[in-house]
Order: structure tokens, then sequence, then C-alpha cells
């Protein structure tokens, strides 16, 4: 229903303005279309891929892991990659970061596309990081740092600077995407320019609110489960003492015990 709102809008500009209005109008929809609740199915395929990358990067820092699905076993414990941790939040975000810096300072269909790409892979990197960083953190303090007990904050950390190579890759983009300087031509109507600074403001207005309340509906991202803004997963346990491995989700990473059955390596 909300994606069918969002394609009457469009078809609504286009009865009003125009078919021209697809330029302007067609970069906000898809937009607003990342606000609608479908991409739920992309959380398994991200786990698995979170779970690979993240095994990998630790074997390459030489801890000793074993990769299977979702689930990545060190010398220490057990972690499991849930769908809350799968980095599909930090991927959408990501997504409307690029969409509003290419609508707002691109021109060209292919610089614009090429910037919201790089804020979606820089999102699954930096989430990728995350996990690796705590089953790092979790090989060095044998499982004993409260970090890996309440971490939804590390991956919004790890957000946060990725936006920085971003910002920095895509004014570089930017530069090379400048227009030539205009020619002389006929005085024409200068609402074009109007238009499109009003429509992105209004879509910047109303995309926050539409986001957040969004990703909490997804499943397996938001809801009672988790909130994706906040501290992502909850975990009823309290943190493990004396050596023991504790069990709980863990804000998309779950630690079991030694004797409840899960692969522990060697």
């Amino acid at each position: 229903h909300q994606g069918a709102l969002v394609l009457v809008l469009l078809a609504w500009s286009v009865a009003v303005f125009g078919v021209g209005s697809l330029r302007y109008g067609a970069p906000i929809a898809a937009t607003f279309m990342l606000a609608v609740p479908v991409w739920g199915v992309m959380v398994r395929p991200l786990q698995v891929m979170t779970a690979f990358a993240a095994g990998r990067l630790v074997k390459l820092l030489g801890i000793e892991a074993i990769i299977a699905g979702e689930t990545i076993s060190i010398r220490t414990g057990t972690f499991i990659v849930e769908g809350s941790c799968a980095g599909l939040a930090f991927f959408l975000a990501g997504l409307v970061v690029g969409a509003f810096y290419s609508h707002l300072f691109m021109r060209g269909w292919k610089t614009r596309a090429g910037v919201v790409v790089l804020a979606g892979v820089l999102a699954i990197l930096s989430n990728w990081v995350r996990v690796a960083f705590l089953i790092v953190l979790g090989e060095a303090t044998a499982m004993q740092s409260p970090i890996i007990y309440n971490h939804g904050w590390v991956g919004w950390v790890a957000f946060t600077i990725a936006l920085g190579p971003f910002f920095f890759l895509a004014r570089k983009m930017e530069r090379w995407n400048a227009p030539a300087p205009p020619s002389a031509v006929p005085a024409g109507p200068a609402a074009p320019g109007l238009s499109r600074r009003a429509m992105g403001a209004t879509a910047a207005a109303l995309m926050g609110p539409a986001l957040f309340f969004t990703l909490r509906a997804l499943p397996g991202v938001g809801g009672d489960d988790a909130d994706p803004w906040q501290h992502v997963g909850r975990h009823d346990d309290p943190a493990p003492r004396g050596g023991e491995l504790g069990r709980g989700s863990l804000g998309g990473v779950s630690v079991p015990r030694e004797n409840d059955g899960r692969p522990h390596p060697g």
C-alpha cells in the first residue's frame, strides 16, 4: 500500500506537470520507496554476507574462525549474526544519504547512480568492520568486554565514520561532474530550478520520520524485538562472569554457552 501511494503521487505529478516532471520526481519517488517495508527479503542474504566477510577479516588478523552460514565460531565463543545485525538499517540509511546528495548536487543519471551505489557499499562495509571488531574484541577479552553485550551504538559509530570517505569521494565526483560554462541561450522560464529545490526540501522533511517508523516495523530489523535507531537487540542474561560464556541476543550477535551444542573450534 505504501509503495502504491508513492506511485500514485508520482503519477499525479506527471498528470499535473507533464512527463518532464519525472526528471525531478522519479529520484524523489525512488528515495521514498526505501521507506516502504518490502526490504526485509534482504535480511537473510545480508546475514550470510556479513558473517562470511567478518569471518574472513578476522582470519586475516590471525584469529582462528569457523564460518557456517550466519555463525562464526572462535576459540572463546560463537557469534551468531542475527537479522538485526545484518546491516539492513545501515544499508538503507546509506542509500538515503546518497540519494539526497546525488539529487541536490549531481548532474546526470550515471553520476547520481554512482553516488548512491557508493553510499550503499560503504554502509555495508562499515557493518562488516563493526562485526569483525566485535569478534576481535571477544577473542582479546575472552568474551568479557561489556561492549559485546551492548553494542548497538558501535554500528552507528562505524556508519558515521564511513560517511567521511563517502563525502570525500562524492565531492570528487561532483567536481568531475561540474557543468560546462553556459553558452548564450534564449531566456526561458526559471520554474524548473525552483521546483527542484521545493521538491527536494519537501522530500528531505518527510523522509526522516517515514524511514524511522518504517524501519521499526521491518521483520528482523525493528518492531518489538529491536530498535535499529537505539539499541539493536536485547538480552535477558547477565554478562558472563568468571570466564563463563554467556548466551543471549547481543544486538544481532549471540554468544551461546559452551555446553549448548553449538560448534566451537578445537
